[in-house]
């Protein structure tokens, strides 16, 4: 029997990013969460894989655009608000490529300032 184990996939298995406002998103790893937070929600969503777990700290986020991926779940403690800023046209969550599986748990989403441009579902 031969065993041989492809190194590239088997580091990029299923991890927890974590964001806080005290992060710093050149920082940010996939591999100690805890102790290398990310800044934002952008940043850590696109260092993410299928399958990874993105735990969002207490705090105000403005996002300019989509911040959701296929397969990632985001964790959002208590007292997380997600506002999409209105100079995009962009959604937080956006499906127009085809469906997603997407698990979202907590967290308050709304836009910044009413806006018809602007969605956070699309």
């Amino acid at each position: 029997m031969r065993l041989t184990l492809d190194a590239d996939k088997f580091a990029r298995s299923a991890n927890t990013l974590a964001v806080d406002e005290a992060g710093d998103d050149a920082a940010g790893l996939r591999e100690y969460p805890y102790s290398n937070p990310f800044r934002t929600l952008e940043a850590a969503c696109a260092s993410a894989i299928d399958g990874d777990n993105v735990q969002v700290r207490r705090g105000v986020y403005v996002v300019s655009g989509r911040i959701v991926k296929q397969g990632l779940t985001l964790d959002c403690e208590p007292g997380v608000y997600i506002q999409l800023s209105t100079a995009t046209n962009d959604a937080l969550i956006d499906d127009l490529a085809g469906p997603m599986n997407v698990t979202i748990r907590g967290g308050t989403f709304q836009r910044s300032a009413p806006s018809n441009a602007a969605a956070v579902v699309r």
